[in-house]
């Protein structure tokens, strides 16, 4: 083999290496262990600015058939999410191996804090929404290695969260009634892979009692162009996945102990 035949095979074998190290590294990286309890990442609200509602209140809230001046002798709660009953998680489509697929990745890892206002909904304000992204699972461990290290790059302390801080609550109600769900945007700044971009997220709060809330919350981004990230291809195993991703936070939250 002539010199120029053995530099082409060496350069074809570095590719070759280089693409194997590259797999390799694709779908070991990136363990699911978070660094810290949800609740210790989380921001809290102000307490000094969040009225404190009575023990007889609170039980007057929580009871069935609750009039309306008794919702408003509630006051304003400061309601936590509670992880274990609440989830975030993302959905997007992929043709893998050759059949369209969704995929839904899930954590049990979301807490914040919002401020509910009985009295004066207009007054409610919801707090910083922090997800561990290192923790989110599919049905698929290899997939999951992918996320958490070439895609997300969770190993890095400063991509462990995304982070949602909200700006301005639109379409407010003027009153609130247990049990009666109600409609809203969130504005507000999201906070992914290092990057920050302004969003609206869609959301329907219920209120349930004193003691419950229930929502769920929307969002559909452009991932690469709005956050820089990437989702490489294996053909034939994957061949495309679609250029949006849509994220949810479905959470049930409780009052703070005060």
């Amino acid at each position: 083999m002539n010199r120029t035949g053995r530099i082409i095979l060496g350069v074809v074998a570095v590719g070759v290496i280089a693409a194997v190290v590259g797999l390799v590294w694709f779908f070991t990286q990136g363990g699911g262990e978070a660094s810290q309890d949800i609740s210790q990442a989380v921001s809290t609200l102000a307490r000094e600015s969040t009225p404190e509602a009575t023990a007889d209140a609170v039980a007057a809230g929580s009871a069935s058939g609750v009039a309306a001046d008794d919702i408003a002798a509630v006051g304003a709660l400061v309601f936590a999410i509670v992880p274990d009953d609440s989830e975030a998680r993302f959905i997007i489509d992929e043709i893998l191996s050759g059949q369209p697929k969704e995929v839904v990745g899930t954590t049990k890892q979301v807490g914040g804090e919002m401020l509910i206002d009985f009295e004066n909904p207009s007054a409610s304000q919801i707090g910083e929404i922090v997800v561990n992204v290192r923790t989110l699972a599919t049905d698929a461990a290899t997939r999951d290695r992918a996320l958490r290290g070439m895609i997300l790059g969770t190993d890095d302390p400063a991509n462990e969260f995304a982070r949602f801080l909200p700006t301005a609550l639109n379409g407010l109600p003027d009153t609130i009634a247990f049990g009666t769900p109600f409609d809203l945007t969130i504005d507000g700044d999201l906070t992914l892979k290092n990057t920050t971009r302004p969003v609206t997220f869609t959301a329907t709060i219920t209120p349930i009692s004193a003691e419950r809330i229930e929502g769920l919350a929307t969002l559909i981004i452009d991932y690469a162009e709005d956050f820089g990230i990437t989702i490489p291809m294996l053909p034939p195993i994957v061949a495309s996945v679609e250029d949006t991703v849509r994220l949810e936070i479905e959470f049930v939250a409780a009052p703070v102990a005060e």
